[in-house]
C-alpha cells in the first residue's frame, strides 16, 4: 500500500466529516498522554485517516500503527537509520526514533514514509506543542 504522509500539526480526526484545524479535546487517553499535537496520515487512494502520531508535553511521544501504541524514543547525536535490538528505527531531527516490528512489512513502509516528514514535524513544532494545555486533540483509532 503507497501511503502519503500528510500533516496535520494541529488537531485530526477520523470522522467523516473531518473538524477544521486546530486543537479539539479528546478525553480518551491516559493522563501521560494529555498534551500533545497530532500528524495523519492518508491511504492515496480513499484519502482515509491511516496512522495517527502522538506527541506529549514531556518529551515522550507515541505512535499507533495498526491500533498499537509505540513510543517515540529520545535519542541524541546524528545517528542516521539504523537497527535497534533487532527493529528498524527511524531517527528524525536528531531527537526522536519510532520502534517498528520488523516482521510487520506494513508498519515498515509506513515508518518509511514518514521519515523525513517527521523530521519538519517536529522542528516545527516541538516547542509549541510542549507548551499545549488541556487534553490531546486526537481520536484514537
Amino acid at each position: 500500500m503507497i501511503l502519503a504522509a500528510i500533516l496535520q500539526a494541529t488537531g485530526c480526526s477520523t470522522d467523516a466529516n473531518r473538524k477544521k484545524p486546530g486543537l479539539q479535546t479528546f478525553k480518551g487517553w491516559p493522563a501521560g498522554l494529555s498534551n500533545c499535537a497530532c500528524v495523519y496520515f492518508q491511504d492515496e487512494s480513499t484519502r482515509k485517516d491511516h496512522r495517527h502520531i502522538l506527541v506529549t508535553d514531556s518529551g515522550a511521544a507515541h505512535i499507533s500503527i495498526s491500533g498499537k501504541i509505540m513510543k517515540l524514543q529520545r535519542v541524541s547525536g546524528n545517528d542516521g537509520e539504523r537497527a535497534v535490538q533487532g527493529n528498524p528505527t527511524i531517527y528524525s531531527n536528531n531527537f526522536y526514533s519510532i520502534s517498528i516490528d520488523k516482521e510487520n512489512q506494513e508498519q515498515a513502509d509506513a515508518a518509511q514514509q514518514v521519515r523525513g516528514k517527521m523530521e519538519l514535524f517536529f522542528k516545527d513544532q516541538l516547542v509549541d506543542t510542549a507548551s499545549l494545555s488541556g487534553e490531546c486533540p486526537c481520536e484514537p483509532l
